[in-house]
């Protein structure tokens, strides 16, 4: 049972990652022109939209 946790947290990150980078987890959501955009700190500070 604890392995089965453990791999649904793993899909959860998975899904938060920065969707500009995919390194890093997404920390804000920021709005784009495609609609929101999950970002990560290190992106945020890059990116201008």
């Amino acid at each position: 049972m604890m392995y089965e946790k453990k791999e649904q947290a793993q899909k959860k990150n998975q899904k938060t990652l920065c969707q500009i980078c995919h390194q890093n987890p997404a920390t804000t959501t920021m709005p784009g022109p495609l609609g929101p955009v999950k970002v990560c700190k290190s992106c945020k500070k890059n990116v201008r939209i």
